[in-house]
């Protein structure tokens, strides 16, 4: 592959040193001239991760765990959050005889605590809806023309207009890195 002529590689270059003194000539206890965050892997038992549907599951003891983590974050300069909401549909969205269920009250009502509580932190929240194991697990939830508006109407809609207002919501992910869902040349095991 060629390289770029002279002229782009000595802008490149300019900027990405102008990106460094920006980011070492900012004092030290300034705010960053960037937002910082991280993904928040939620909790794992025996190594199975149980991002977002231990939403509306929530005890005293999670959630003094949860604000412990905010104090550590907010202290670290953390301002971005993401989490994993419905993963790849393990538990969430719930289907009865065919069709699905909006997510449960207890859901909805911790998602907002967890929100909030970042929020007093200094800290947005940006959830991503899905991960790409969906496309292993339950791929018509995106592909099916007669289960995808299902899923929009009954799963997306109440969630999305109960967290409308909610200022420390700052995004909302469709898909975590949905790059892994793509065929990579008919590999089925590389779906």
């Amino acid at each position: 592959r060629p390289y770029p002529p002279a002229p782009v590689l000595l802008i490149q270059k300019a900027c990405a040193a102008l990106f460094l003194l920006i980011v070492l000539s900012a004092p030290v206890r300034a705010k960053a001239p960037f937002p910082v965050g991280l993904n928040y892997p939620w909790f794992q038992s025996q190594g199975e991760h149980h991002y977002g549907r231990l939403f509306g599951e929530l005890d005293d003891a999670r959630r003094a765990a949860i604000q412990a983590h905010f104090h550590d974050m907010q202290g670290a300069g953390i301002t971005r959050l993401r989490i994993w909401l419905l993963a790849s549909g393990w538990r969430w969205p719930e289907r009865k005889d065919g069709r699905f269920q909006p997510l449960p009250k207890a859901f909805v009502d911790d998602l907002r605590w967890f929100i909030r509580r970042a929020h007093a932190h200094g800290i947005f929240v940006q959830p991503s809806l899905w991960d790409f194991y969906l496309n292993k697990q339950h791929p018509a939830y995106l592909t099916d023309p007669k289960v995808l508006p299902e899923v929009l109407s009954v799963v997306m809609q109440p969630l999305f207009a109960a967290l409308a207002n909610e200022p420390g919501l700052l995004a909302v992910d469709v898909m975590n890195e949905p790059e892994w869902g793509i065929d990579f040349l008919g590999k089925e095991d590389e779906r």
